[in-house]
This record gives C-alpha cells, sequence and structure tokens, in this order.
C-alpha cells in the first residue's frame, strides 16, 4: 500500500516520458530547497529550459522524434553534474 501510495504522488509530480519535476512540483519545491540551503548554508539553482520552435519540430518530424529530443535534452544537465561531489 505505501508503495502504491509513493508511485501515486511520483506520477503526479513528474513528467511521464522524462521523468523530470513537472510544473506542480517546480512551484512546490525551491520554497524546500531554499529553506534546507538556509539551514546548511548551502547554495541551489534552477534550470528552466524552453525550447523555441520545438512544436514544429514535433509536427514536422514526428511526436517519436520529439520524444527522444525531449528525452535526450532532460538528461543532459547530469551529465555534467558530479553526483557524489554534490551530494546527490
Amino acid at each position: 500500500m505505501r508503495q502504491a501510495r509513493a508511485d501515486v504522488v511520483y506520477h503526479a509530480q513528474h513528467d511521464p516520458l522524462t521523468g523530470l519535476p513537472n510544473r506542480h512540483l517546480l512551484l512546490e519545491r525551491p520554497r524546500q530547497e531554499m529553506a534546507m540551503a538556509r539551514r546548511r548554508t548551502a547554495f541551489g539553482a534552477v534550470l528552466f529550459i524552453d525550447l523555441d520552435n520545438f512544436k514544429t519540430f514535433n509536427d514536422a518530424l514526428g511526436h517519436a522524434s520529439g520524444d527522444t529530443l525531449l528525452n535526450q535534452i532532460a538528461a543532459m544537465p547530469h551529465h555534467g553534474v558530479d553526483r557524489r561531489a554534490h551530494g546527490l
């Protein structure tokens, strides 16, 4: 039962295609993270990526190509972060 509840919460807060936090979580999480950063005297950042003309790309090459592009872009920030060095 706990796992089912956790799954429901996760799916309510993350994009089903990329697994990234959705708009709902984006609006909620900064408050929590800022409070935690103040307690730890740490810093944080938010990365917002806007894809100009994505609809044109998606319409021209198809939704499968658009989904592939979104997944590749979603994975990019993770490649530049040393998760061990940042406690992630």
